[in-house]
């Protein structure tokens, strides 16, 4: 018997093909919602009921918010922010942490994390070009337990970034001489 605490999930093959070593059953399981739901297996093994639980937790897709193409075309020497919406969220047991990774070309780009007010549910990072040429930022958010039996759920996003030349490039002085100098000021 399987049993739901929260209906977050749907049993979609009770079977499959894949094995998992010392495992009697495989169950694959698909989320309609997210949210946190305690799931019940139990065994009828004669008179005796077997039963275990495991805690499963659901979180909605990683996406970007902005920009929404989740392309960046920026000259070099310039930078934008780009900012990411949902995946995976802190749980709130004891040792659980939240970690962000970042995979990007260091030559490239250099990536900074923006802090905001706004970091509950998106979060956000600022690209800036340093050289011509492209790459991608790869974020991969997931919850770690200092558990054996914990198992990463990573969500992962890639954003493609192009570093091109400038098409223009205003140049302004700035200079301090007083209006009786003779020098020209354009």
């Amino acid at each position: 018997d399987i049993e739901f605490s929260s209906p977050i999930l749907t049993i979609e093959s009770a079977d499959s093909d894949h094995q998992i070593k010392n495992a009697c059953r495989v169950i694959r399981l698909k989320a309609i919602h997210a949210g946190l739901t305690s799931l019940t297996v139990s065994y009828r093994h004669g008179n005796d009921i077997l039963k275990d639980d495991v805690q499963l937790l659901v979180n909605e897709k990683l996406i970007i918010f902005n920009p929404e193409s989740n392309e960046i075309v920026l000259p070099v020497g310039s930078s934008r922010n780009v900012i990411y919406q949902y995946g995976a969220r802190k749980t709130y047991a004891v040792g659980s942490e939240l970690n962000k990774v970042l995979d990007y070309s260091k030559n490239l780009i250099d990536v900074s994390e923006i802090k905001a007010d706004f970091q509950d549910q998106r979060f956000g990072y600022n690209v800036l070009c340093r050289k011509v040429g492209d790459t991608k930022v790869r974020v991969e958010i997931f919850n770690s337990l200092n558990q054996d039996n914990f198992i990463k759920n990573a969500a992962v996003i890639e954003t493609k970034v192009f570093c091109v030349k400038p098409r223009f490039i205003h140049l302004h002085s700035i200079d301090n001489s007083k209006t009786s100098c003779p020098l020209d000021k354009k």
